[in-house]
């Protein structure tokens, strides 16, 4: 599977919306601004922002 950068993709301020198939931990870090960890199951969705490369921090 090919991965593309967000950046390369969307401009600053875009929401991505994911839909799960089935169950998946997503896990908070540093590269993702969460409350806690996120455990989906079939048919959750998850919608996040992007803000830019530099928005950690903000």
């Amino acid at each position: 599977m090919r991965r593309a950068s967000a950046a390369a993709i969307a401009p600053t301020g875009n929401l991505f919306n994911v839909i799960f198939d089935g169950i998946l931990t997503v896990t908070k870090g540093s590269n993702m601004k969460l409350a806690g960890n996120v455990i989906t199951s079939a048919l959750d969705t998850l919608t996040v922002t992007w803000g830019g490369p530099k928005s950690a921090g903000r």
